[in-house]
Formats: structure tokens, sequence, C-alpha cells
């Protein structure tokens, strides 16, 4: 299913939502999905095997069938967001994590997006979207995490 395709199902589901769900009982659609698939927000080549390594065999369909349904209604305002215009704003030290082989989250886009943050300190890896949360990267990530802790929360000693 192209690209337009996909919006507009959504689109229509959101308004459908909008119009007749419920904050109780929403119309849902799929947060993660095969790829293609017509109900999901993201459903681009990847993404729902990604997300599978995050989460235990045992309550992986449980999971997926439950936790990953959202109010269709945000479809609706997903073109709105603007992320790129907050960013500047950030007063804090901002740790932000690239994959380089993310198609959830294009890397370029996100560059583009943190770029402004005035306290940024990035890191890329070459990996997809959920790639630093599970596997050989993991401990890496996690040890960049803790310096970024370290430099910014512990006091120094000068």
């Amino acid at each position: 299913m192209s690209s337009f395709s996909q919006q507009a199902v959504l689109g229509w589901y959101g308004l459908y939502d909008y119009l007749m769900g419920t904050d109780e009982r929403p119309v849902t659609v799929s947060l993660i999905g095969d790829s293609g698939s017509a109900f999901s927000l993201m459903s681009l080549p990847g993404s729902f095997k990604e997300v599978r390594h995050l989460i235990p065999a045992d309550m992986l369909l449980e999971t997926m069938q439950r936790a990953s349904r959202v109010p269709a209604r945000i479809a609706l305002k997903m073109p709105f967001l603007r992320p790129k215009r907050y960013y500047q704003h950030i007063t804090i030290p901002t740790l932000v994590f690239v994959g380089t082989e993310d198609n959830v989250t294009l890397p370029v886009a996100t560059v583009q997006n943190v770029i402004a943050t005035p306290r940024l300190d990035m890191k890329a890896y070459e990996c997809g979207h959920y790639g630093l949360l599970h596997g050989e990267l993991f401990p890496a990530a996690m040890a960049d995490c803790i310096d970024f802790l370290k430099r910014h929360l512990v006091p120094s000693s000068d």
C-alpha cells in the first residue's frame, strides 16, 4: 500500500474516532504493524521486527494485541507535529542517540531537528530505531548514558 493510501486510511479512522469514539472507548489502530499495513501508525520495513526483540516471547502476542493499540485520532494530529521548534528552548543537557539505519525516525531528520539544542550531546550508532535497546550495542549505549550522567549530574571535584 502506498504511503498516501495508508495516510488516507488512517485519516478516515482518525476522523471516525474523533466523531464516534470516546475517551473511554476509542476507535483504535495499531501503533506498530507489518510493512505497508494501512492500520498501523508505524509500518515501515523492519519496525515490527525490531519491536519484537524488546518483548519477551511469552508476552509477545498479548502485548502486540493490547498495549500497541492507540486511539486513531492521533493520526489526525501527526501531520502537524513539529518537534524541531521546541529543541532550541531546551535548557538542560540533552543526550540524543541517532541510529544511522533508523527507518522509523530518519537519521537526517533527527539531526536536523535536534541540532539547535543548546546543550546537545549526540551519539550515532549503526543500528535501527530500537537497536540500542537490545543486543550487542546495548552495553556501549548504556556506557554513553552513564558517562553523560556523570558529566552533568555528579559535582566535579575541582
